[in-house]
C-alpha cells in the first residue's frame, strides 16, 4: 500500500512539474490501437506528427515541441504548451500537417490519435483541441471536424474519428489541423496520429469511432435546473380572470380557457422568397411549415444589397426578381408572420455590389452609394411592415468600406435607418459569441463596435448573434454564462439571428438544438430566436436542416415544435371559484380568454406580462 501511495504522489508531482517546466518523462500506459476491417493507404504517411508545424504562435508563449523520452510505443509525441489564454479565434493558432498523397472524393478516412492533459487552468481540468481535416486553401471545406478533449489526471486516451472526403485533392491539397486558440493556459500531449484511407464504399459508422456528444448534455446537468427556474421567472406571468354577471355579481363555476395567440418571444427561420411563391407541392409544404412553426422570419438572401440590386434587372431569373421578394413579403403579412430584414450594409467589397469597389478613391461617391442603398431598401419594403433590420453585418471581419469612410459612418447609417424606418428594431449582427466559450479578441472587438455605436448616439435596438455551430459544440452552461455576460456588458437586448447545427447524428442534432434554444430562452434579454433555414433542399448547410429533402422530419423538427408550440405555449383551463375568480400562470404574450357559462361562451383578448394581470369578463344573465 505504501508503494502504491508513493507512486501516486510521484505521478502527481511529475505531472504538475511538467506543466511548469516542459515535457514529461513519466511512462503512462497507452490504450491499444483500434482494429480496422482492412488496411488502406496512408495519405499523411506512417508518422504524420513528425511533419507537424505550429502556425499562429506569438510572443514565445505558445510552443510545440517533440517529446524525446515519452516512454510509450508511439512513434512521435508532440507537446503543445500555452502559457496563457490565446487572444484570437481557435483556428488562428493551430498545428498543421499537409497531406502527402492524393485523396479522392467519396473515400472514407479513419483517424486515430492519442491525447493527454499535462496541466491546464480550465476549471474542469480538461485539455482541449479541435481536430479537422479540410481542404488546403479557400473555402477550407471540412470533411471532418471534431472537438477533442482529454480528461484531467495525465492519462492517455485514444480518440478515433471517421469522415468522407468531400473533394478530389492532390498531394498537399488537404491538411490536418489541431486548432488550439482557446481561452486557457494548458499543456497537452498528442501522439500516435494514424490516418488510413479505406477507399469508397466503407460506411463511416462501421468503423470503431467515437460517439459525438457535447458537455452539458446529461439529463441531470446542473444548468438545466437553473434554466428552468429562470424561464419560470422571466418568461411567464400571472393572470386572474374574474367573471361577473350583468349585475356585476361573481359567477362561480364558469369554465375558463386561456389560449396563446402570439408569444412575446419571437421564433422562426430564414426563408427563401422564391420557395414561398412556388405553386407546387414543395411550395405548399414550405408555406405550411412556416405558418405552423414561425411567428417571425428573416429573408435569407433576397434583401441583401447585391441580390436586391441584381433583382432590379429585367434579365434577372424569376426566383431572384424583386417582384418575387415583395410578393413573398405580402404573403407573410397576410399570414400575420413578422418579417426581419437582412441586411442593409455588409461593409466589404465581397458582400456589396461589384461596382462599389471602383469607388475606392471617391469617398463622397461611396458614402452616397451607401445612403442610397439604405433609402431604397427601406422605401421598397415599407408597405410590408418589417419589424426589424440588420443595419450593419459583420463589420469587424468585413471592413473595406469602413477603411475608407471610417468606423463612425456606421452610426450615420443607423441614424439614417431610424429616420426612414421608425416602426422597428435596428440591429448590429455578428458571429462567434455562442460558438466558443470564453472571451477572445474577436468577441471584444465586436462588443466595442456595439458600445461605440451606443456612445455615438446611434439608435441601436440590440445585437444579433448568429450562432452557426459545428460539431465542436459549446456547453449549454457556457451559453447561459456568455449571454449573461454579454447582456450585462452591453445593456441591451440580444437576438439569436442565424442558428444552425451541422450534425449528421440525428439524436445529437436534436439534443443540442433543444439545449441551445433552452439556454437562450432562459435569458430575459434574448427577445427572439431564428434558425438559418429548415428544409434540406434550401439550406446552405444541408446537414443542419431539420427537414429532409423528402419533407420527413429529423428529430430536431419535433424538438423545435414541442418547445415553441407546446412547452412554452400557454394553453390553460379551469373554472372560477366561489368568488368568481380563476388564477393561472402562462407564458408572456397575447392570449384569448374564453369563458363558458351554461353553454354560452364569451371571448376577449388578454395579455400576460411581467406584472400580475386581472381581466374581468362580464357575461349576460342566463
Amino acid at each position: 500500500m505504501k508503494h502504491t501511495i508513493a507512486l501516486i504522489i510521484f505521478l502527481a508531482v511529475s505531472i504538475c512539474a511538467t506543466f511548469a517546466a516542459g515535457a514529461s518523462a513519466v511512462s503512462v500506459p497507452v490504450p491499444e490501437p483500434a482494429v480496422l476491417p482492412a488496411v488502406g493507404a496512408a495519405p499523411w504517411g506512417n508518422d504524420p506528427l513528425s511533419r507537424a508545424k505550429l502556425i499562429g504562435a506569438k510572443d514565445g508563449r505558445f510552443t510545440l515541441a517533440k517529446v524525446a523520452n515519452h516512454g510509450t510505443r508511439l512513434a512521435t509525441v508532440l507537446e503543445f504548451r500555452a502559457e496563457q489564454a490565446f487572444d484570437g479565434e481557435p483556428w488562428a493558432l493551430q498545428i498543421n500537417i499537409p497531406s502527402t498523397a492524393d485523396l479522392k472524393k467519396g473515400s472514407t478516412l479513419f483517424f486515430e490519435l492519442y491525447i493527454r492533459t499535462i496541466g491546464t487552468k480550465a476549471e474542469n481540468g480538461e485539455g482541449r483541441a479541435v481536430f479537422s481535416m479540410e481542404q488546403h486553401g479557400p473555402p477550407y471545406t471540412k470533411s471532418v471536424s471534431k472537438n477533442v478533449t482529454a480528461p484531467p489526471g495525465g492519462g492517455w486516451v485514444r480518440r478515433c474519428y471517421s469522415g468522407v472526403v468531400k473533394g478530389n485533392y492532390p498531394a498537399g491539397g488537404a491538411q490536418i489541423n489541431f486548432m488550439l486558440g482557446f481561452d486557457r493556459a494548458q499543456t497537452i500531449q498528442i501522439g500516435g496520429l494514424r490516418v488510413v484511407d479505406l477507399g469508397a464504399g466503407v460506411p463511416p459508422q462501421s468503423l470503431p469511432v467515437e460517439t459525438v456528444t457535447y458537455p452539458g448534455r446529461e439529463a441531470n446537468a446542473a444548468w438545466r435546473v437553473r434554466a428552468a427556474q429562470r424561464i419560470e421567472q422571466y418568461r411567464k406571468g400571472d393572470l386572474t380572470v374574474a367573471v361577473v354577471d350583468a349585475a356585476g355579481k361573481p359567477v362561480s363555476g364558469a369554465k375558463i380557457q386561456v389560449a396563446m395567440t402570439k408569444p412575446d418571444f419571437a421564433f422562426g427561420s430564414a426563408v427563401a422568397p422564391d420557395v414561398i411563391m412556388e405553386k407546387n407541392a414543395d411550395g405548399d409544404r414550405y408555406r405550411a411549415w412556416i405558418k405552423e412553426n414561425c411567428t417571425r422570419v428573416v429573408i435569407e438572401n433576397h434583401l441583401k444589397w447585391p441580390s436586391w440590386e441584381n433583382g432590379l434587372s429585367p434579365n434577372a431569373p424569376a426566383k431572384w426578381k424583386n417582384s418575387t421578394t415583395l410578393d413573398s413579403l405580402a404573403w407573410l403579412n397576410k399570414e400575420g408572420i413578422e418579417i426581419k430584414g437582412h441586411n442593409l450594409i455588409w461593409p466589404s467589397w465581397r458582400n456589396s455590389p461589384k461596382r462599389l469597389e471602383a469607388l475606392v478613391n471617391d469617398p463622397a461617391a461611396l458614402r452616397k452609394a451607401c445612403e442610397d442603398r439604405i433609402a431604397s431598401a427601406l422605401k421598397a419594403t415599407a408597405p410590408y411592415h418589417l419589424v426589424s433590420w440588420d443595419v450593419v453585418n459583420e463589420a469587424y471581419a468585413n471592413h473595406n468600406i469602413l477603411d475608407i469612410l471610417g468606423p463612425g459612418i456606421m452610426a450615420d447609417w443607423f441614424k439614417q435607418a431610424r429616420r426612414e424606418f421608425s416602426q422597428g428594431d435596428l440591429l448590429y449582427n455578428d458571429y462567434a459569441h455562442l460558438t466558443s466559450s470564453g472571451t477572445s479578441k474577436f468577441k471584444s472587438a465586436v462588443e466595442k463596435i456595439v458600445k461605440d455605436l451606443k456612445a455615438s448616439g446611434a439608435p441601436i435596438s440590440g445585437m444579433g448573434i448568429q450562432s452557426h455551430v459545428g460539431e465542436s459544440m459549446i456547453n449549454p452552461a457556457d451559453v447561459v454564462a456568455e449571454l449573461d455576460r454579454l447582456a450585462a456588458e452591453l445593456q441591451m437586448n440580444l437576438s439569436i439571428t442565424e442558428f444552425d447545427l451541422k450534425m449528421s447524428d440525428d439524436k445529437v442534432h436534436a439534443d443540442f438544438t433543444r439545449d441551445f434554444i433552452t439556454a437562450c430562452f432562459a435569458n430575459p434579454r434574448v427577445t427572439s430566436f431564428l434558425a438559418w433555414g429548415f428544409w434540406e433542399s434550401r439550406h446552405w448547410i444541408p446537414e443542419a436542416a431539420m427537414l429532409r429533402k423528402d419533407w420527413t422530419e429529423r428529430p430536431a423538427a419535433k424538438v423545435w415544435h414541442d418547445l415553441f408550440k407546446r412547452d412554452w405555449w400557454t394553453n390553460l383551463s379551469g373554472a372560477t371559484d366561489a368568488k368568481g375568480t380563476w388564477q393561472g400562470r402562462g407564458f408572456r404574450g397575447l392570449h384569448t380568454i374564453t369563458v363558458t357559462v351554461a353553454g354560452k361562451s364569451t371571448t376577449m383578448p388578454a395579455q400576460i406580462n411581467g406584472q400580475p394581470q386581472t381581466v374581468t369578463v362580464r357575461v349576460s344573465n342566463q
